[in-house]
């Protein structure tokens, strides 16, 4: 196989929308804070976000072609859904 034409790319999401070259993190807190949305997930979808985070956070990339505050908040989101999954285990468990 040919390396002809090829780029040496840090990261496949270099063109990712939300990458530090193509959006300004630093306006980003000036965002409407009064908007959220809440979302119901049963627990296969929660135990697959949460294999979704760990597989992200076992290949982030970091800085800087990603956004500072996107690995903290990547571990945090993990974190929460893994207290769901375990949540569901204590209070669903069928012995």
């Amino acid at each position: 196989m040919s390396d002809k034409g090829k780029t040496n790319e840090r990261s496949p999401l270099k063109k990712d929308l939300y990458s530090a070259e193509n959006f300004d993190w630093d306006n980003w807190k000036e965002w409407d804070s009064e908007w959220w949305v809440q979302m119901k997930m049963n627990i296969k979808e929660v135990r697959l976000m949460y294999s979704f985070a760990t597989f992200y956070l076992d290949n982030y990339t970091g800085s800087p072609g990603r956004p500072p505050d996107e690995k903290s908040y990547l571990k945090y989101l993990q974190s929460e859904l893994y207290k769901m999954i375990q949540d569901y285990n204590l209070t669903h468990n069928s012995v």
